[in-house]
C-alpha cells in the first residue's frame, strides 16, 4: 500500500470519528431538549392553595398576615383597574414564611401560575428581597408596540398599592406573547458543526498524546506502517551491468596474449 493510499484511510478514519462524535452530541442536545422539566411536581400547600381560589375568585389575594402591606380598599382598586383593563394579571400578597410549605418563592409562584388560565401574569409580592414575576407556562413578558420597549415587571420597592397600581397602567393590552423554548444550537446542523467543534480538539490532543508515547518507547511520532520503498526498475534486454563480460571473452583474450607473446620482435 503506498502512503498516499496509507494517508487517504487515515483521513478517513478522522471524518468518521469526527462524524461520530458530533452526531453523538446532537443525540445528547436534542435529548435534553425533549426532556420534561426535571424539578418535580410541588405539591400546593394550604397557603399557596388558598391563593389559588383567591386570584381565580377576584384577581387579587392578600392573606391575613400580609393586610397591612395591602389594605382592603387597595385590593379593591387594583381589581377594579384589572377589569377595566381585561389584564390577564394576578396579584398575590403575602409575608414571608418557612413554614408554608414550597421551598422557594419562586416555586410557590410556579405553582399559582400553572393552576390558573393560560395566559396568566402573576406577580407575587412578600415582605422580602424575592419576590417575584411569574407567567404560564409557554408565554412570557413580550414588547410594548407603542413605546418599543420590554415589558417588565413592578419594582417591589414601596407602597404595595401605588408600585402596583402605576405599573398596571403603564402595561400594554397584550402584555405576554407566546414562547417556545429554542434549540440552543439552532437545529440538528447547528449541533453537528457545534459536536465537530468540541471533537476536534479532543481528537487533535489524542493524536498527540499517541504520537508522544510512540517517541516514548523509540518510535516515530507517525505511525506509517505501509512506507512506500524505491521499486527496482526492470532490466531492458541486451543490458549488462558496469563491469561484466560475457561468458567466454576472458579465453579468448588470453589467447590473443599468448599468441602475441609467442611472436619474435624484429
Amino acid at each position: 500500500m503506498s502512503l498516499a493510499t496509507d494517508l487517504a484511510w487515515r483521513l478517513v478514519h478522522l471524518v468518521v470519528a469526527v462524524a461520530l462524535g458530533a452526531g453523538a452530541v446532537v443525540w445528547a442536545v436534542d435529548r435534553v431538549d425533549d426532556t420534561e422539566d426535571p424539578r418535580p411536581e410541588l405539591a400546593a400547600g394550604d397557603r399557596v392553595a388558598e391563593a389559588i381560589e383567591g386570584v381565580r375568585a377576584d384577581r387579587v389575594h392578600v392573606t391575613d398576615d400580609a393586610r397591612e402591606m395591602l389594605s382592603e380598599e387597595g385590593e379593591q382598586d387594583l381589581q377594579a383597574l384589572i377589569a377595566e383593563r381585561d389584564l390577564p394579571v394576578y396579584v398575590v400578597v403575602w409575608r414571608s414564611s418557612r413554614e408554608a410549605g414550597y421551598h422557594l418563592v419562586s416555586d410557590a409562584a410556579r405553582t399559582i401560575a400553572e393552576a390558573l388560565p393560560e395566559p396568566a401574569l402573576l406577580v407575587l409580592w412578600e415582605d422580602s428581597d424575592y419576590s417575584t414575576v411569574e407567567t404560564s407556562e409557554g408565554y412570557r413578558l413580550g414588547r410594548d408596540e407603542e413605546t418599543y420597549t420590554s415589558v417588565e415587571g413592578p419594582s417591589f420597592l414601596g407602597d404595595v398599592a401605588t408600585t402596583l397600581t402605576e405599573w398596571l397602567r403603564a402595561l400594554p393590552p397584550d402584555p405576554l406573547e407566546p414562547w417556545e423554548r429554542s434549540d440552543y444550537y439552532g437545529g440538528p446542523v447547528g449541533g453537528f458543526f457545534a459536536g465537530l467543534l468540541y471533537a476536534s480538539p479532543v481528537l487533535l490532543g489524542l493524536w498527540i498524546v499517541i504520537g508522544l508515547a510512540r517517541v516514548s518507547t523509540g518510535r516515530r511520532f507517525l505511525n506509517r506502517p505501509f512506507e512506500q520503498r524505491p521499486v527496482a526498475r526492470a532490466k531492458k534486454p541486451g543490458t549488462k551491468k558496469p563491469g561484466t563480460t560475457k561468458p567466454g571473452t576472458k579465453d579468448r583474450a588470453a589467447q590473443r596474449a599468448t599468441k602475441g607473446g609467442g611472436r619474435s620482435h624484429r
